[in-house]
């Protein structure tokens, strides 16, 4: 199984999302891990690869569990964290 993350950032009642570069939409930010990364380390990485944001605090959400057929056959595991506490921005 892949382990991945998500992570939700919400501020003044808006989720921040992010367009894909593979054109498939929405998104949070989040992806998989990276060598002996911790589960938390790679939502941190990933929020600020992708958003270019930094936080101290993150909440774990829980975990899904996914098979996905229609693209390879793999299973995938994606842990949910929100974003507590962000470092300089504002969502508009």
């Amino acid at each position: 199984m892949t382990d991945s993350t998500g992570i939700a950032v919400i501020q003044d009642n808006k989720l921040l999302l992010g367009y894909r570069t593979d054109g498939q939409g929405w998104s949070l930010a989040g992806g998989k891990q990276e060598g002996s990364e911790s589960l938390e380390e790679c939502a941190l990485r990933e929020l600020y690869e992708e958003f270019g944001l930094k936080s101290d605090s993150l909440e774990y959400l829980g975990q899904v569990n996914l098979r996905l057929l229609l693209i390879i056959n793999t299973n995938q595991c994606i842990h949910t964290y929100m974003c507590v506490e962000i470092s300089k921005v504002k969502l508009n």
